[in-house]
């Protein structure tokens, strides 16, 4: 069967809208991935740094602790006689305040003071037997600890230093409570006035399983920690048989599971943010990560941690799916306009092929958890809290300076910089907006094409100041002249657009017409001259002379130049 010629031109119109179509939801659909995989990576990136600097304070209290013990007289005078009985109730004191310590602070497991005399031997020590249960040992129990790094290490430390050991498994014995623990060892060195050499140490042992158990407890469930050391290996991940894998003879590092993360080992960055597969027993998967270094002023530089967070990409996407379903609608409704206009354009294929484009364009188009934080305690928590408070604050300040900025550039781009009017950027979409709600109304839209009259020659005559000024006066009385609802726009130089809405008959466009020219002759006063200028108005109504903004304001321009050619000060509306 021969096809003529309507039939071939209805074909081709289908399948070029179903391929814009299709390319356009395909378009939508990856940048819409996009963008959401980049919010969650600067999401993770946020939540990474808050969750590193809150290591960093609760690592900053304890040295505080250690700090405020080193400097006890109690301490001092029991390391410099250690065997005297005058000492003893030094000794009792400091273990009272070791054990204060430890009350108010559920993560310390054990405190000690240790003298570098007797090959490091433990003159006061505290132990946690259970949540609320303390021991003090004492005599022979008490044991040399002058070879371990957490006591020789910080002796080399001057006033005022902090050694931080490697987060290990705990397998000292007698440790109570923090056996075979994650444990974090905080050493200050303790000086006495007169003597240049320290005379011990004060050493505080924190497990980590409390501070890790915190760092997660704000976390949606479909977060993946990971907590790695200065090496790599990692200390916290989502499977337990990685975790201190180190300690148990094997290897597990980050920057195998991860290789985006090596740059934060050399020191080239402190941050990285990236899209990866990773693999969790075996089942890979896509997931967005922001890994961040994380190291305290008071220590070593070379004791630093990575922490990271991981958020499953099929969940991060998971909305795009109710894109993609939505899109297949999209695709079908074009199918069905196609073929509807496939028929029109067999009865009517004679037309014009201006006509036949400007149908085509009547296609419709688809287009911070809050933290309670204890603020109110006085101890060093409640300063930690409300630090963080601080910061959110912070945060959400500049959130909201960045909201003011982007509200005010997009002010910019679509009003005119000269006399505040919309431009042509919103004057699509208020006409589609006024477009829709007459239609529900069974009113009418109309366009005023307004063109001043004399413009150019009081520019001349004036210079380009007097002509601001006209067009400032001008814009301000078709501002005041229209209703609330109306809306004028500056389309460039003379040339202004009102939009009408809601008109039940066009008796009122002569009356608002004739107003405009009243208002817009009278005299506008620049210094000591007075200047008058008249208008040439063309009107459009739709749906009458069209039912799209560029039809109308192209035959209301046409009908102001018939106005204007008529000698100006005149009004052309049919």
């Amino acid at each position: 069967m021969r096809l003529n010629i309507a039939a071939k031109l209805a074909i081709l119109l289908a399948v070029f809208a179903l391929l814009i179509s299709g390319v356009t939801a395909l378009h939508v659909y990856h940048a819409s991935r996009e963008l959401l995989r980049n919010a969650a990576q600067e999401r993770l990136l946020t939540t990474t740094q808050v969750l590193g600097r809150r290591i960093i304070n609760v690592i900053s209290a304890v040295e505080q602790d250690a700090r405020r013990l080193a400097d006890s007289p109690d301490a001092i005078g029991l390391l410099l006689a250690p065997d005297s009985p005058a000492t003893k109730p030094m000794a009792d004191e400091l273990a009272t305040q070791f054990t204060s310590q430890m009350r108010f602070n559920p993560e310390y497991y054990q405190i000690r003071l240790i003298s570098t005399s007797a090959h490091g031997l433990e003159r006061v020590r505290v132990d946690r037997e259970s949540a609320n249960q303390f021991i003090r040992i004492e005599g022979l129990d008490l044991q040399e600890k002058g070879h371990y790094p957490y006591v020789f290490e910080a002796l080399k430390l001057h006033r005022g230093g902090v050694y931080c050991s490697p987060m290990l498994i705990n397998h000292e014995l007698g440790a109570h409570a923090g056996t075979e623990m994650p444990t974090l060892r905080i050493s200050v060195p303790i000086f006495a006035d007169y003597i240049e050499q320290p005379v011990g140490v004060i050493v505080v042992n924190v497990s980590m399983n409390g501070i890790f158990a915190l760092l997660g407890e704000d976390l949606p469930k479909d977060h993946e920690l990971y907590i790695a050391n200065q090496e790599g290996e990692f200390i916290v991940h989502p499977n337990p048989a990685m975790a201190f894998a180190f300690d148990r003879g094997r290897s597990a590092r980050v920057q195998d599971q991860f290789p985006e993360t090596a740059v934060l080992f050399n020191g080239n960055k402190k941050n990285s943010v990236f899209a990866t597969q990773s693999s969790i027993a075996g089942k890979e998967r896509p997931v967005a990560a922001a890994f961040v270094r994380v190291s305290s002023a008071d220590i070593d530089p070379s004791r630093f941690f990575v922490l990271g967070l991981a958020q499953s990409l099929d969940l991060v996407l998971a909305s795009t799916r109710t894109l993609t379903t939505s899109t297949i609608p999209v695709i079908l409704g074009f199918g069905c306009i196609a073929v509807v206009l496939a028929i029109w354009l067999a009865r009517m294929f004679t037309r014009p092929l201006r006509q036949i484009a400007a149908e085509v364009r009547q296609f419709p188009e688809q287009s911070h958890a809050h933290i309670r934080l204890p603020v109110g305690r006085t101890d060093e928590v409640g300063v930690l809290a409300r630090g963080l408070a601080a910061m959110q604050l912070d945060i959400k300040q500049k959130l909201g300076e960045l909201d003011r900025q982007r509200a005010a550039l997009h002010h910019q781009a679509h009003h005119d910089s000269l006399t505040g009017l919309p431009n042509r950027l919103l004057l699509e979409e208020r006409f589609k907006q006024m477009l829709s709600r007459s239609c529900r109304h069974g009113s009418i839209v109309a366009v005023f094409f307004v063109d001043l009259d004399k413009f150019k020659m009081i520019n001349d005559r004036y210079g380009h100041d007097a002509g601001d000024t006209v067009l400032k006066e001008t814009a301000k009385r078709l501002r005041e002249t229209v209703r609330q609802e109306d809306t004028v726009v500056r389309m460039g130089g003379d040339e202004f657009i009102i939009l009408l809405e809601d008109l039940s008959d066009k008796v009122y466009l002569q009356m608002i017409s004739n107003k405009l020219i009243n208002i817009i002759s009278s005299p506008i006063h620049w210094g000591d001259v007075e200047l008058v200028i008249g208008t040439s108005i063309g009107i459009a109504c739709a749906p009458t002379d069209g039912d799209n903004i560029d039809k109308l304001a192209s035959c209301a321009d046409t009908r102001m130049y018939q106005a204007k050619s008529g000698g100006g000060s005149r009004v052309h509306a049919y």
